[in-house]
């Protein structure tokens, strides 16, 4: 049924809705739950029709009080934030802490929700009765109120904010940089947001996907006056949106440019090799001469080969083991060994992995 009420919500389909839920009300056995009303209350907001919607949602809330879930909570302090209805947010709020324990999740929805109102004062409130209540320090909850204070032009009190979360344990992470990056951006600050910039790049390495955000690291790139940061910055953009065309046009035009590469620059070639196997691209990379890209090499051979389970790239894989392994030779590491008898497990490679657990075994 919540299918067929977001389908007709998505068509404007008024008159389809209403005889769902009177045929649902007609039935006596039909088991009603929260769910329910807040698809109804979804669909008649997509037509337009705030007004029932809103009915919607106090129907739905009659029954989570009697269920006591905590996603409905959530659920309806969104839904009521997306609405406008400040207030309700607050009442479901206080209702939500009085019937549940309240756990990171809750308050990241109230917070954002009360944002959606730009009522930082609010927000802040709750943001302090999480922090004095909490262990965890959930630095996603802080990024909230950054980015907020970050969009207003209140750069000293984001970073106050940074500081605090340091200070007790949490880590900031590459949301937190690019919002504060991209407040001294709006504020004329150049070369903060550069360094700004340049935390977040070190964080996110390869992994991280900007989503939403891709608008601001082209904005915030196009004042850095194409520097190696810069590219750095669009070449993982364009590895994670799986973009290759544009990363390659941009690996030719650093050429152009006499523009070298540091080890961001490598990983994230070797990378983009890997996910195309496109395995001369990836030997041809690695044999630039940086003894600590043999992890990347290996790496790359293995996003290869999990895209084509031809025996031929594990082949090559297990051969990239064996060039580790002289990159190694004469300057000992057991992190080293460690990560090559992992890998040859990985390939079956038992003599492999006998052998240099008897070398980790010599080590001091």
């Amino acid at each position: 049924m919540g299918i067929r009420l977001n389908a007709f919500g998505a068509t404007s389909d008024v008159e389809a809705i209403d005889k769902t839920l009177a045929m649902m009300e007609s039935y006596p056995n039909f088991v009603w739950d929260w769910t329910v009303y807040n698809n109804a209350a979804s669909s008649y907001a997509k037509a337009g029709l705030l007004d029932k919607a809103l009915e919607m949602l106090k129907k739905s809330e009659e029954l989570i009080l009697e269920t006591k879930c905590f996603r409905a909570y959530e659920f309806l302090i969104t839904q009521y934030s997306k609405f406008g209805k400040k207030d309700d947010v607050i009442r479901l709020w206080e209702l939500y802490k009085k019937n549940q324990k309240v756990y990171n999740k809750g308050y990241a929805c109230v917070i954002s929700s009360l944002l959606r109102f730009d009522d930082l004062e609010s927000a802040k409130k709750i943001f302090d009765e999480w922090e004095s209540e909490n262990e965890y320090y959930d630095i996603r909850i802080v990024n909230f109120l950054i980015g907020a204070y970050s969009r207003k032009g209140l750069l000293q009190e984001a970073k106050n904010l940074i500081d605090g979360a340091k200070l007790k344990g949490g880590k900031p992470n590459q949301t937190t940089w690019l919002y504060i990056a991209v407040g001294y951006f709006q504020n004329n600050e150049t070369q903060k947001a550069v360094v700004a910039m340049e935390e977040a790049l070190v964080i996110c390495k390869l992994g991280w996907k900007p989503r939403k955000m891709v608008d601001h690291w082209v904005r915030l790139v196009s004042v850095l006056a194409w520097t190696l940061l810069a590219y750095n910055v669009l070449l993982n953009l364009y590895y994670q949106t799986a973009n290759y065309k544009k990363h390659e046009s941009h690996i030719h035009e650093m050429q152009e440019k006499g523009i070298g590469h540091d080890k961001f620059t490598m990983g994230i070639r070797l990378s983009a090799f890997g996910a195309t196997s496109d395995v001369e691209g990836i030997d041809k990379t690695g044999n630039g001469g940086i003894r600590s890209q043999f992890c990347l090499r290996l790496e790359s051979l293995q996003i290869a080969a999990s895209g084509n389970t031809e025996a031929g790239l594990l082949d090559k894989a297990a051969e990239m083991l064996k060039k580790s392994e002289e990159l190694i030779t004469g300057k000992k590491s057991n992190r080293a060994y460690e990560f090559l008898t992992t890998h040859s497990a990985k390939f079956g490679k038992k003599d492999d992995v006998l052998r240099l657990l008897g070398t980790l075994q010599e080590e001091p």
